[in-house]
C-alpha cells in the first residue's frame, strides 16, 4: 500500500545517519541490542530443520575460497519496482556465477514478505522508486526475520536517490516502527567486512558522489542485519552495461551474507 502523506514525514524521533566517527566504530562490538534470540548452531541449518526442505543457500569458506550454492528468491510487496528488482537480481546472479564458485540461480515466482517462509532466504532484496508503507503483517514478519539472523537489503532506485527523498524517509520511517527508536544506521566505512568479503574495497563502498550519498548499514549482535543504499547502486544493478565495480560490490554483499549466516 503506498505511504499517506502524513506518515512520508520523518517520525519525530528520527533514524539518524550521520558519518562515522571513532567512537561510533568501537561501540559496534557491543551493537545496540533488541532482544534479539540467536538460533542454535548455523542458521541456515535451523531454517532447513524448521522448514523440513533444503536450505536456499549452503556456503563452505569464505572471501576467495567460498563454495557452495545460493538460490536467490524474490520477495513481494506492495509495490511497483518488481520488475526493476528482478532485472537487478538478475545481473547479480550474473556476477556470482561469472566471479565467485558459489553456484547461484534466480529462483522463478517470489515469496510474499508477510510469508513467514522468507525465514529461509538469507537476504531479502527491496527495491523502491516510490514511498512506500508495509503493513502491520508485513512488520511483524520482518521483525522475526532480522531478530532470527535474517539479512535485509533496501535500495533506493527512486530518481531523488539519496538520504532526503521520499524513498529514504519512507525506509527510515519503517526501521524506526520495526525495530524501534533504539535503531541507528551508520556509513559503511573503509575496514568494515563487508569491504573485504570478496573483493577488495580498500577506501571503502565504490559510490559515485562521495561528498552526498553513502551505503549504510544497521548492525545486531555484531553483524549486518540492514544494508541501506542511498547511493544509487540499485539502479546500476539493473543495467546490463553496469560498471564492473557496482556489480562487485554486490557480490561482496552477498558473500558477506551468506558467510555471517552461516556463523550464526
Amino acid at each position: 500500500m503506498k505511504l499517506p502523506v502524513d506518515l512520508a514525514a520523518r517520525p519525530d524521533r528520527q533514524i539518524e545517519l550521520e558519518p562515522m566517527t571513532r567512537s561510533a566504530e568501537s561501540s559496534r562490538a557491543t551493537a545496540t541490542s533488541i532482544d534479539a534470540p540467536r538460533r542454535a548452531g548455523a542458521w541456515l541449518k535451523k531454517l532447513q530443520e524448521d522448514a523440513g526442505d533444503t536450505p536456499q543457500a549452503q556456503v563452505r569458506g569464505s572471501g576467495q575460497g567460498i563454495t557452495g550454492y545460493y538460490d536467490i528468491a524474490t520477495v513481494q510487496y506492495e509495490d511497483t519496482a518488481d520488475e526493476m528488482r528482478r532485472q537487478a537480481l538478475t545481473h547479480l546472479v550474473g556476477a556470482m556465477n561469472r566471479w565467485t564458485n558459489v553456484r547461484t540461480q534466480l529462483l522463478p515466482g517470489s515469496t510474499s514478505l508477510a510469508d513467514p517462509a522468507i525465514q529461509r532466504i538469507p537476504l531479502v532484496y527491496i527495491a523502491a522508486k516510490d514511498a512506500f508503507a508495509f503493513s502491520e503483517k508485513e512488520r511483524a514478519n520482518l521483525r522475526a526475520y532480522l531478530q532470527n539472523g535474517g539479512t535485509l537489503l533496501f535500495a533506493d532506485i527512486s530518481p531523488e536517490w539519496g538520504i532526503r527523498g521520499p524513498v529514504a524517509n519512507s525506509i527510515r520511517f519503517e526501521l524506526w516502527t520495526i525495530l524501534g527508536q533504539s535503531v541507528d544506521l551508520r556509513p559503511i566505512e573503509r575496514g568494515d567486512a563487508v569491504c573485504t568479503s570478496f573483493f577488495q574495497f580498500k577506501k571503502g563502498a565504490p559510490l559515485k558522489k562521495k561528498e552526498r550519498h553513502r551505503f549504510y548499514a544497521l548492525w545486531l549482535d555484531g553483524r549486518i542485519a540492514v544494508f541501506y543504499d542511498a547511493a544509487g547502486f540499485g539502479l546500476e544493478w539493473m543495467k546490463d552495461d553496469s560498471n564492473e565495480k557496482w556489480l562487485q560490490w554486490g557480490v561482496n554483499l552477498i558473500v558477506y551474507t551468506l558467510v555471517s549466516a552461516q556463523s550464526l
